[in-house]
């Protein structure tokens, strides 16, 4: 990875205007949330004939019953220190020649989604549902399958799908919202360049209920916890992958906390949290409560305040009983510049972490009915009961969208780029 130049900047601000984008990381891409269980819908049918190359993954069947995993913090804290980034329009896409038969190219026909994460982890367990009720808004009913290519933080995954270029429609990556982020913010990634790829969808852009918690052998209120001489240590899986660039910006906001690196995912920080290795944590949502029930006793954990749209179930019932009335919003804990407000509402406007996308290339025709497909899937009934009967919580942010958004992103000034770069780690 190296640095973008500065004179490429303004090459990149022109592709997006004119690119359809969809889509932040893990130092290079998100964490895959914590492994989940095998599933238990229906399957979807077995890929069609030759054996993949060796560079390819092996195909496995859609979908799953995954176990219930935490969607990462998404904060959005608004505040009259800095006005919020407006809502981006939603621009037109253009429809499908007339004379494009959909049902005919897709019938029959098998796609494929890959997935830059292990199997049984969150992402992979998020297509694998997504897999079991997409194929009945695409006309043909194709059948999907689901593929894993993990390395380098869905790295691998996105370059894959760049190399099948052009696309066809039927070949599908998802990988980390993050790889898109990094970029925009001037890294360079070998094989990837996020305006040539035909976005699909993020199918997760959904506020999150979350907070920041403290030890309470170590911090028992928010005025013990802000005005404590020494930092507070706070477990992550590595720079960039969120909800860590949230928590740097916990840092530069002048909160006591110290950031240590080196974990492995959700699981990983919860067990170091409940033994006492790290103090603080943002992974004591609501998921966490079935596994750690104590952690609602404030003799064990302290809530601080919430960094998310909204604060987790446990906390508001705790406050409904009389505990933590110290616990509010970030935006009344910290009072900061408009600059750096303004960097975290953009992290805020480009929540989720799972970016779905074609390869360069793809017939509009066809990326139009797979869009189309893919919103109209997202936002049914089925598919959004489905998903909360597995703990997660879906959203739908169209490619269209979130290109409005990126645009936006990147024409922010200088020193609220670097504010961000600081966020994400990147020097």
């Amino acid at each position: 990875m190296k640095m973008r130049t500065v004179a490429r900047r303004p090459a990149i601000l022109l592709s997006l205007m004119t690119l359809v984008l969809m889509s932040l990381l893990g130092a290079c891409g998100g964490e895959d949330p914590t492994p989940t269980s095998p599933p238990s819908q229906p399957a979807a049918a077995t890929p069609t004939s030759a054996p993949a190359p060796a560079a390819e993954p092996t195909p496995t069947l859609a979908p799953g019953q995954p176990t219930p995993t935490p969607s990462p913090p998404t904060p959005t804290p608004s505040t009259t220190t800095g006005p919020a980034p407006a809502p981006a329009p939603t621009p037109t896409v253009p429809p499908p020649d007339p004379s494009f038969d959909a049902e005919g190219y897709f019938s029959g026909r098998t796609i494929k989604f890959t997935v830059g994460f292990s199997p049984g982890g969150g992402f992979d367990a998020f297509t694998r549902i997504l897999a079991v009720h997409l194929p009945r808004f695409i006309p043909g009913s194709p059948k999907i399958v689901v593929s894993n290519l993990p390395g380098a933080a869905s790295l691998l995954t996105a370059r894959a799908t760049a190399g099948r270029a052009p696309g066809d429609g039927f070949d599908i990556g998802v990988f980390t919202q993050g790889l898109l982020i990094q970029s925009l913010l001037g890294v360079e990634f070998e094989g990837f360049e996020p305006t040539e790829f035909v976005f699909v969808g993020l199918p997760d852009n959904t506020p999150s209920r979350g907070a920041i918690c403290v030890r309470a052998d170590s911090a028992d209120s928010l005025d013990s916890f802000v005005n404590s001489p020494r930092p507070f240590r706070l477990g992550e899986s590595q720079p960039g992958s969120s909800p860590a660039p949230h928590e740097e910006w916990l840092v530069m906001a002048g909160l006591p906390i110290e950031i240590i690196y080196g974990y492995q995912g959700t699981a990983d920080v919860r067990v170091a949290f409940e033994r006492g290795e790290i103090e603080v944590t943002s992974r004591c949502d609501d998921s966490a409560l079935p596994a750690y029930p104590h952690w609602a006793d404030p003799a064990v954990v302290t809530p601080l305040f919430h960094h998310t749209q909204l604060p987790p179930d446990w906390v508001v019932e705790g406050q409904a009983n009389g505990l933590y009335p110290w616990f509010k919003p970030l935006r009344e804990v910290v009072s900061v510049s408009d600059i750096l407000m303004t960097a975290l509402e953009l992290e805020t406007s480009l929540a989720g972490s799972r970016v779905f996308a074609l390869p360069p290339g793809t017939p509009p025709e066809v990326a139009h009915v797979i869009r189309e497909a893919f919103a109209t899937a997202v936002e049914s009934g089925a598919f959004k009961a489905d998903m909360r009967t597995r703990g997660y919580t879906t959203g739908l942010l169209r490619g269209t969208e979130l290109q409005e958004r990126v645009q936006r992103f990147a024409d922010q000034p200088a020193e609220v780029l670097t504010v961000l770069r600081d966020m994400y780690k990147i020097e």
